[in-house]
């Protein structure tokens, strides 16, 4: 169609080691489009909240009556117009307006025969706008590609795809799925998640505004690959890269209302500070990460939320910065304190000195105050 709708490491001071934000509580942080399917016949897909409404093609898609589309698989993406597998085409330039994006759909997969299938693909090939010949720019999510699900973008410069998301597995068979996908172009990161659980993470360095978004296809790609087999019950576009707790609430509250409000996941029952090692070596270094157990979602990663602190209560010992990574200053004993909304876990690291090698002299010696 052609027609426009209207994330280096900083050290922290050694005095502090605090990473804390204000938590904002929102409904429905920046939803700009959403396609609920609720048509009963004809071939438009209509946008409720963006207006951006969508044109269903090709052969033998069908919207069930009961809020949901059916796409029928079969074929190729490159198949004429007349013989083609029915999927949605969405309207240009949706995506190069925005600087940051998250893709949510609830989606069931329903053909395992081929891969590389496409529950979304925005962009455009080489050849522009209605062709199919690869190349080109864009952001894609594949039930198999080629063997596990994932979500990549090409960049029209070099012609990678710097950003490649790929899980341990592929999209779940005949099971809906909430597929949601963060896009953080501010902050140089990309999340992918099943039903509000990471699977994977990774960079964001392709600027969206440099992706012509020409062929905005729900079941096409842009290469001559297979059309997807399956039914959507619910896609969205946000103009902001959500937050894990977002994410999750959205995910709590389901496709039939849109919230990305905290509440939705009930009352925080605790937070976790998970630790691998609690004794290094001075100068060694190691990443510890947090979780929260809500009443209505447990094991919520607490990276990329806002309003959690990570400190060490002893910085001449021990230093934390707020992506996690712990750095064993010298010898001695330090905790560490994860907090976020009133909850709190702790664990001790002890830090042993560093062997050279014979006697307490050379360079770990000189190192040493004097007095000590």
């Amino acid at each position: 169609m052609t027609q426009n709708p209207p994330s280096c490491r900083t050290r922290l001071a050694l005095l502090t080691t605090v990473a804390a934000l204000a938590l904002p509580l929102v409904t429905q942080a920046g939803l700009i489009h959403r396609y609920s399917f609720n048509e009963t016949g004809g071939t438009t897909v209509n946008d409720s909240v963006g207006g951006a409404h969508g044109e269903l093609k090709g052969n033998n898609a069908y919207f069930d009556g009961a809020g949901r589309l059916y796409l029928p698989g079969g074929g190729a993406s490159a198949d004429a117009a007349d013989v083609i597998a029915g999927y949605v085409d969405l309207p240009n330039h949706i995506i190069n307006v925005l600087q940051n994006v998250t893709f949510e759909t609830w989606v069931t997969w329903e053909s395992t025969s081929s891969s590389w299938q496409r529950v979304f693909d925005f962009g455009t090939s080489a050849g522009g706008e209605d062709v199919v010949n690869g190349n080109g720019a864009y952001l894609f999510c594949s039930p198999q590609g080629p063997n596990y699900l994932r979500f990549a973008v090409r960049d029209p410069v070099t012609g990678g795809e710097p950003t490649q998301l790929t899980a341990s597995a592929p999209l779940e068979y005949q099971t809906e799925v909430c597929l949601t996908i963060t896009y953080d172009a501010t902050a140089n990161v990309s999340r992918l998640y099943s039903n509000a659980v990471l699977l994977a993470t990774g960079p964001a360095g392709v600027a969206l505004k440099d992706i012509n978004d020409v062929n905005n296809w729900l079941g096409r790609s842009q290469w001559n690959d297979p059309m997807f087999q399956g039914n959507y019950d619910e896609f969205r576009i946000y103009d902001t890269a959500l937050n894990p707790l977002e994410v999750a609430a959205s995910f709590v509250a389901g496709p039939a209302t849109p919230s990305t409000d905290p509440a939705r996941l009930g009352a925080l029952r605790a937070v976790n500070l998970n630790v691998v090692n609690t004794t290094m070596t001075e100068l060694d270094t190691q990443t510890v990460t947090g979780s929260a157990d809500f009443a209505n979602f447990q094991n919520l990663p607490l990276a990329g939320i806002p309003g959690v602190a990570l400190t060490s209560d002893n910085t001449s010992v021990l230093t934390v910065d707020a992506a996690g990574a712990v750095t064993a200053v010298r010898p001695g004993v330090a905790k560490l304190t994860l907090s976020f909304q009133g909850r709190t876990d702790e664990e001790t690291i002890t830090v042993n000195a560093r062997q050279t090698g014979g006697a307490d002299c050379g360079w770990h010696a000189l190192r040493r105050p004097a007095g000590q």
